[in-house]
């Protein structure tokens, strides 16, 4: 079967890669949305600054129409008024209607501009609001999308450091069952030495098992001839004893019977003394 160990180090070599990969796409997202953000900031700008420049150049051209055109009714007065002084004809009446048509067609004119630019301008505030909506939408929907993107990385780090964490307890798993199979395979190899060392005391009692039994066949005989040599002994003692004690029964016998041919002898010498 497999441990639990197996089993936290296979979902961590699972989680952790993709993780990781979550995590940069992430990143990657972010910087992009910001990238992004940072584009409309520069484009709306940059509207901002044409906008304004268009309404510096209205304000420049209105005011140089008001400085070079007499626009005035009184100056007119008295424009037609030093005409009459001056002409005091018909042809100097006829030059100051026509410098007063001239003067009212190009007022006609510089009005015409003046609302055309105005008209610009004002499509140019209108165009800067659409796109000054615009962009605050896209920095809304920018800044809801990095949002998003910011807690899936921050949801992605916690799997990291939890993956972190899950490694970290693994190492430390992985650790302890190093230290353990190395006791374990210090305990096989004294058990090996130990086998060894019994196999050699086994091989050893053995051959002394056969040294006992040859010493103890030897021991048998020895007693065999042993008891062979003292029946053999005491059979020879007795022997002897029956021998001696027949030599000393001879013995007897003889010194009887010298006693007695010495007593006849004794006999026989008294008999011829007293002959």
């Amino acid at each position: 079967g497999t441990s639990p160990c197996d089993g936290e180090q296979a979902a961590s070599e699972e989680h952790g890669p993709r993780g990781e990969l979550r995590r940069m796409e992430a990143e990657q997202k972010a910087a992009k949305a910001e990238a992004l953000f940072v584009r409309c900031s520069e484009r709306l700008a940059a509207l901002q600054e044409a906008a304004r420049a268009a309404e510096l150049a209205v304000d420049e051209s209105l005011l140089t129409c008001e400085t070079e055109t007499p626009t005035d009714t009184d100056d007119l007065a008295d424009i037609e008024v030093c005409s009459d002084f001056q002409g005091g004809s018909v042809g100097s009446a006829s030059e100051s209607l026509n410098l007063e048509s001239l003067d009212l067609t190009w007022l006609e004119q510089e009005a015409g501009r003046k609302h055309r630019l105005l008209l610009q301008v004002e499509e140019n505030h209108q165009a800067m609001a659409a796109l000054e909506a615009q962009s605050e939408e896209r920095i809304r929907q920018h800044e809801a999308h990095r949002d998003i993107l910011e807690r899936e990385l921050a949801r992605l780090r916690a799997e990291l450091e939890e993956a972190r964490s899950r490694e970290e307890k693994l190492s430390h798993i992985q650790e302890c069952y190093d230290r353990r199979l190395a006791a374990l395979k210090e305990r096989n190899a004294a058990l090996e030495r130990e086998r060894r060392e019994v196999q050699r005391l086994r091989a050893m009692q053995r051959k002394q098992e056969t040294r006992l039994t040859v010493l103890q066949d030897s021991i048998r005989q020895v007693k065999t001839e042993r008891d062979e040599l003292r029946n053999q002994l005491a059979g020879e003692v007795k022997r002897r004893k029956e021998q001696a004690a027949k030599d000393k029964k001879e013995r007897g016998a003889a010194q009887e019977k010298i006693r007695s041919l010495s007593a006849k002898v004794a006999a026989l010498g008294r008999g011829d003394a007293s002959g």
